[in-house]
């Protein structure tokens, strides 16, 4: 009988990532894969705050990794239409527009490979007030 182990790595560093309220934030998340250069990645899932996910690219059963292809899912709940996830810039990018008070949160970004082990990222979001121009 064969077993096959599976784990996955968290990487413990949070990264701080700041944005302005009503304006545009790139989530960065590293979707290369850590050992095999014939690897690729076949699902990408987005958390927030470690609860329920709110964005996936799924591309399994692909013959091709993860594109801009694959199946985006959201959560409208959350998100409101207001996200998209780039796999073209490096690093891949979850782009939230007209950023909200509510979007400050803990994110998570898991990459699952086709070989691979699954990676984690954690990313802080801090939103801040749009900035004022004093007017003479």
């Amino acid at each position: 009988m064969m077993r096959f182990l599976t784990y996955n790595l968290i990487v413990n560093q949070v990264k701080e990532v700041q944005a302005v309220t009503k304006g545009t934030v790139h989530l960065p998340c590293n979707i290369k894969p850590p050992l095999l250069s014939n690897d690729s990645v076949i699902l990408v899932v987005w958390y927030k705050n470690d609860a329920k996910p709110i964005y996936s690219l799924d591309s399994r059963g692909r013959t091709t990794g993860a594109s801009e292809h694959g199946t985006h899912w959201k959560d409208d709940n959350v998100l409101d239409g207001r996200s998209y996830f780039r796999t073209s810039s490096d690093p891949a990018t979850l782009s939230i527009d007209n950023v909200q008070e509510t979007d400050e949160a803990l994110y998570r970004c898991r990459v699952d490979f086709k070989n691979s082990r699954t990676m984690n990222y954690k990313l802080k979001l801090t939103v801040i007030g749009s900035v004022q121009v004093p007017q003479d």
